[in-house]
């Protein structure tokens, strides 16, 4: 059978665009949420759970102009996917922008399908479009498009580093987690670090952790949602 391609030029000097096999990220789902929940351990922090059902490859992106935010943590169970988003304060409201694999067949407009009958594209989603990539910035404001445009964000890799130091016991030990942030700007992203866990720790009863993992780097995906 032959196989549907869509080209930008032509078959011999375009470059392939669209393919039956390979699978497109398409726009699934987007929505508002609000970091209010304070994270144990550390004052002032914030935080929220988002929760989809039906993912198989989600990616999860945030748009947010009032404060850095970043989620550091998610975890899946089957095809139900929970992310945990940080805020170093009340975030204010927030959208978040859902992009999977597997969006469902509308049988309307353009739509290609593999052998299993799974859209691999289709004009009726929004594709999610790739504006920059930022591998192991460091802080400050990163100029991406113009003022026009409208930017979210998605961790790649995600920076996070344990600092120790006096806990509020006296004796105590506070072992404190930083981990990368993003925060919308006009024509682009500013990244920063905002703590999203502090423990505190007795070192005669229960000791600190010794050389805790650490990876200062991060890598962003910077999403082009101007119009969404």
């Amino acid at each position: 059978m032959a196989e549907a391609q869509v080209f930008f030029d032509n078959p011999v000097t375009g470059k392939r665009q669209i393919d039956q096999t390979f699978k497109n990220l398409h726009l699934i789902t987007k929505g508002t949420a609000e970091a209010t929940l304070n994270a144990g351990g550390n004052q002032g922090l914030k935080y929220v759970d988002l929760t989809f059902n039906n993912c198989k490859s989600p990616l999860l992106a945030i748009y947010n102009p009032t404060l850095p935010v970043a989620w550091y943590r998610y975890s899946f169970n089957g095809t139900t996917w929970a992310w945990r988003v940080f805020s170093s304060g009340n975030s204010g409201t927030f959208e978040y922008y859902l992009f999977d694999t597997n969006p469902p067949p509308l049988n309307m407009g353009m739509e290609l399908m593999n052998a299993a009958s799974e859209v691999t594209f289709s004009l009726g989603y929004r594709p999610m479009r790739v504006a920059g990539v930022l591998m192991e910035p460091g802080l400050g404001n990163y100029a991406i498009g113009s003022s026009a445009q409208k930017f979210a964000y998605a961790p790649m890799r995600s920076g996070f580093t344990y600092n120790q130091g006096p806990g509020p016991g006296g004796s105590s030990v506070l072992v404190v987690t930083t981990v990368s942030a993003t925060q919308a700007i006009s024509g682009g992203v500013k990244i920063a670090q905002i703590s999203t866990d502090a423990q505190e720790y007795n070192p005669s009863t229960n000791p600190p952790p010794t050389n805790p993992p650490t990876q200062t780097g991060s890598d962003w995906l910077i999403l082009d949602v101007t119009g969404w």
